[in-house]
């Protein structure tokens, strides 16, 4: 006697996945951002070049929001893969949904409000900590700072005005005397 057991989970796999695609393209939209109360709302861009640069660059985008100097992911999008981007958004919902009205309340933001005190306004990096000022990304002003460890390189140009958001990073790997990116992330927009 065969078991429907394991086409019973199939099925049921599929059903959620059909039902995950469009509810994530109703909270990936401005309006639910708003209606969240959140201050303001960053989109960009990802883009992450494999060891081997013929397989191609893996590019997605991102919507997110620094909260007392923490990014909160709110959404995802994977070109060409609603599958994977509908199960990626439902995981950072869920972890917003967690956040905002469980973790939030119960911490009541002390310890992180405390932490997040401890830097001077507008101070990204921390006390002793070098940065320069860089240049204005999407119409904020912002704090650069380049480090290297090993054979890999790290530069991130950060926004004061939006909790110190990263509008930018880059990661660079030296391989045979170059340096080749391995990912880059740049912000699209500014939504408010």
């Amino acid at each position: 006697m065969k078991s429907w057991r394991p086409v019973t989970v199939c099925v049921a796999v599929i059903v959620l996945l059909l039902l995950l695609i469009p509810a994530t393209a109703v909270f990936a939209q401005d309006w639910w951002y708003r209606g969240a109360g959140l201050p303001y709302w960053v989109h960009s861009e990802l883009q992450q070049y494999p060891p081997d640069v013929s397989s191609g660059m893996q590019q997605s985008y991102v919507t997110s929001y620094m909260v007392h100097r923490r990014e909160l992911t709110l959404s995802h999008h994977y070109p060409g893969h609603p599958g994977r981007s509908a199960i990626r958004t439902s995981l950072d919902i869920l972890g917003f949904v967690l956040f905002k009205y469980i973790v939030e309340p119960i911490r009541g933001l002390a310890r992180m409000s405390t932490e997040a005190a401890t830097l001077p306004v507008g101070d990204c990096f921390g006390p002793g900590v070098e940065s320069r000022l860089g240049e204005t990304i999407l119409g904020y002003d912002t704090r650069v700072r380049e480090w290297s460890y090993g054979h890999e390189r790290m530069t991130v140009w950060l926004a004061p005005q939006l909790g110190c958001f990263p509008l930018r990073m880059r990661s660079m790997e030296k391989v045979g005397g170059n340096w080749v990116p391995r990912f880059e992330r740049s912000g699209l927009r500014v939504e408010q």
